[in-house]
């Protein structure tokens, strides 16, 4: 049976704000400026999300890209039809709720020095990122506004173009959420800077649209609870702003 209710910030990750550790989460509506109670299930996602507009040709897109990446992909899995959401965002968000369930249990940002947690996790806020209903809506406009200045060029200019223009915005957004090669460089420079585990002031907790509309700032603040965050900034010591306990190697930052 086909999902249809896709979201673009997972259900495990929504869950991580829960006051009872379960499904109802406090959620903020702006019209009204009042916050209620409802289900993960409810929040965050849109219908058929993920789902291709033509599912033989990203199959045969994708098994390419995979052969470039020498990686052979099980072709069962693409026969699901709703490979995005049932195997790739699944696998991803399996590995980082089990890196971020550590991270709470410890109470302290040990394991936030590990290597392969903080590949793993910025992954994670990368492709929170790029499947966000922001970039859908920009593709879109742009998009519209491509075919538009397009439909003015002569005809044997569009012939040329014309394998580029059958590419939707609905797709160009795929296959930025699958191909990462662009965000490596960005991965590697930010997993070397400097990682803490943030104690928050319940009072003074901030709220947001989308907090990965931040990522491109050089000090990021994730939330990962209602009182935990992770800090992520250059090490850069003559401008040290936060309280680091690195005598105990707790690696806790209180805010």
């Amino acid at each position: 049976m086909k999902t249809k209710k896709q979201h673009y910030i997972p259900q495990f990750f929504l869950k991580m704000f829960s006051e009872k550790n379960d499904s109802l989460v406090s959620v903020y509506l702006k019209p009204q400026d009042k916050f209620i109670l409802t289900n993960t299930k409810r929040i965050c996602y849109r219908d058929y999300y993920y789902d291709p507009d033509n599912i033989e040709k990203f199959n045969i897109w994708l098994v390419e890209y995979a052969r470039k990446l020498k990686i052979e992909l099980n072709t069962e899995l693409l026969a699901k039809d709703q490979y995005i959401e049932s195997v790739y965002l699944n696998t991803l968000e399996i590995t980082t709720a089990n890196f971020l369930k550590k991270i709470l249990e410890s109470s302290n940002g040990i394991l936030l020095q590990d290597d392969m947690f903080r590949v793993c996790f910025l992954i994670f806020i990368i492709n929170l990122h790029a499947r966000s209903p922001y970039y859908r809506v920009k593709y879109e406009y742009l998009f519209n506004q491509r075919n538009e200045a397009y439909a003015r060029f002569p005809k044997e200019i569009q012939n040329q173009l014309k394998n580029r223009l059958k590419v939707t915005a609905k797709e160009q957004q795929i296959i930025e959420i699958l191909d990462l090669h662009f965000y490596f460089e960005d991965i590697i420079a930010r997993s070397k800077y400097e990682w803490s585990l943030a104690i928050l002031d319940r009072e003074s907790f901030f709220i947001g649209d989308n907090f990965t509309q931040l990522y491109d700032l050089k000090e990021l603040c994730i939330p990962i609870s209602l009182d935990r965050a992770i800090l992520i900034r250059p090490k850069d010591p003559n401008q040290r702003k936060w309280y680091l306990e690195r005598s105990n190697k707790k690696y806790i930052t209180k805010l």
